[in-house]
């Protein structure tokens, strides 16, 4: 393990990454999207978020409010939608670079 700041990058997690079809950077409810629309090809997919959690721009509390559910059940609503499709996630780690064969990646986590 290579630390790099305070983010420690494990190669381990970068070889795993390496085996999936599809490799989607963020968190967003359109990474969600493209990671459904991936999985549902037959594609193998992992989507690697930043923030510990998914739905940064669909959890804010104005947008919760206009679809009458809790911030938390938005994300809960995201993840099951990853679960349906066949997608794994990683949340709490950033891509820091990738190519078409390796991903770089770090975990504030460790």
């Amino acid at each position: 393990m290579v630390l790099i700041g305070a983010l420690s990058l494990a190669s381990c997690f970068c070889a795993a990454l390496a085996n999936y079809d599809v490799v989607i950077a963020g968190g967003t409810q359109e990474a969600v999207t493209s990671a459904e629309i991936a999985g549902r090809a037959g594609k193998s997919v992992c989507l690697v978020a930043p923030r510990n959690y998914l739905g940064e721009d669909a959890a804010g509390n104005y947008a919760c409010v206009e679809r009458g559910e809790t911030p938390l059940e938005a994300k809960q609503a995201l993840d099951r939608r990853l679960q349906a499709c066949g997608a794994d996630f990683l949340t709490g780690t950033f891509v820091l670079s990738a190519t078409s064969n390796e991903v770089a990646c770090a975990s504030a986590s460790g």
